[in-house]
């Protein structure tokens, strides 16, 4: 963990776990300009992770095990990456595994998640996947909240159904017109 960062273990997201003392650096992918479809360290256990979307647009991760404000950081660089490359920016989030988050981490994501609240035109879709209620809960909240976003849980049965969905751009926002329909003049 990072100097400074004290775990809070977040209730009702699944059974104890020993926290791993140096965390996996799984986290690579947009924050250095590439993607990686899976950990290289599979006997830790990951914190977060970048997994591969086939839709450029989409930043994809799984979270489990103690996020540190240092891995969440690389998440928020992945999103501003991708904001810059893209006109419309989805993502998705595989969360059953999370069992503690630091508290900075979570000063840190509460502070991102407000300087983005005058940028939300710049997101279309976001995909919770969980079998978890509480964080159902939590997700059709923010889908309340957040009107100029679409947010959407899908169980692990649904992961197929959900990468699907968070890929998809509405009409106008590819970035090749045909796929938009239009086939020249």
């Amino acid at each position: 963990m990072d100097a400074g960062d004290v775990p809070l273990h977040l209730p009702q997201m699944g059974d104890h776990a020993q926290a791993v003392a140096q965390p996996c650096r799984a986290l690579t992918g947009y924050a250095e300009g590439r993607r990686r479809a899976h950990s290289p360290c599979p006997r830790e256990i990951t914190m977060l992770e970048f997994i591969t979307h086939p839709a450029e647009h989409v930043v994809a991760i799984r979270v489990g095990g103690v996020v540190t404000a240092r891995e969440l950081q690389q998440a928020i660089d992945a999103i501003e990456t991708a904001k810059r490359h893209h006109p419309r920016v989805s993502m998705l989030a595989e969360l059953d595994g999370l069992r503690w988050m630091t508290l900075t981490a979570l000063l840190k994501d509460l502070g991102y998640s407000l300087t983005q609240l005058g940028d939300l035109a710049h997101y279309h879709r976001a995909a919770v996947i969980t079998d978890k209620e509480l964080i159902k809960h939590i997700a059709k909240l923010e889908d309340r909240l957040f009107k100029a976003m679409e947010i959407r849980t899908f169980s692990h049965r649904e992961h197929a159904a959900a990468m699907r969905w968070v890929g998809e751009l509405p009409k106008g926002d590819h970035e090749n017109p045909e796929e938009d329909g239009y086939h020249g003049a």
